[in-house]
């Protein structure tokens, strides 16, 4: 018969979401334990590669307002792991975009620098690249380490407190009351556990679906 562990919550998958959210929880001194399937700085997900985009270049006040929270928690999170994670470098954005005066409008909104450039000024600086249309740059937007982001969520979230587990598959999740969920594991080792908690959060990405499917019913992460 399985161990049954008892958490407030249990985290399944630990890429960029489910490792945020982690640390998050845990250093706000929540109970979680994070459940990630394979070993650390694999190549499985989405959320690996030593560069990604921090692009700020949305229409929607809902995102626009989230990047202009999330860019303080990047920088309490490099504070935090000792690591350097983010870099502005600024992005350019061009090509025959229909919402580049709404994107625009949006960021001058949030207090966010962007300027449109002719072609022939981003041509001169950045004399690399072929520009038709005007570009929208946005000095508050970069590039991200995706690798170094993924270790600093886990060390900083284990160092909060949070129980970190990786190798560690969920096999089956199950609704069992109105603040109970659990959630079944195995180990590459072949160790079963299950995890009963108040809230479960699943960020799988493209196995979320299959992960779920039917709550109660088995699937795969």
């Amino acid at each position: 018969m399985s161990a049954v562990t008892r958490v407030e919550t249990v985290v399944v998958g630990g890429g960029a979401m489910g490792a945020a959210t982690a640390w998050q929880l845990a250093r706000r001194g929540r109970d979680v334990t994070l459940l990630e399937r394979y070993e650390p700085g694999h190549r499985n997900g989405a959320s690996h590669g030593a560069s990604r985009n921090f692009n700020v270049a949305y229409a929607d006040p809902t995102y626009v307002r989230m990047l202009v929270e999330a860019l303080p928690l990047w920088r309490e999170l490099e504070a935090e792991s000792g690591t350097s994670l983010l870099e502005l470098v600024g992005v350019a954005n061009h090509g025959p975009a229909r919402q580049f005066d709404a994107v625009h409008a949006a960021l001058a909104a949030a207090g966010i620098p962007a300027e449109f450039l002719p072609v022939e000024e981003a041509g001169r600086r950045w004399p690399g690249i072929r520009f038709d249309t005007r570009v929208l740059f946005n000095e508050r937007a970069g590039r991200v380490d995706a690798d170094a982001t993924i270790s600093a969520l886990h060390a900083t979230a284990a160092a909060d407190g949070a129980d970190v587990r990786h190798l560690t598959r969920a096999t089956r999740i199950e609704v069992v009351g109105d603040d109970r969920v659990r959630v079944a594991s195995v180990t590459d080792a072949g160790a079963d556990e299950v995890f009963e908690a108040r809230t479960a959060v699943v960020t799988l990405g493209a196995w979320t679906t299959t992960f779920i499917g039917l709550l109660g019913c088995r699937g795969s992460s």
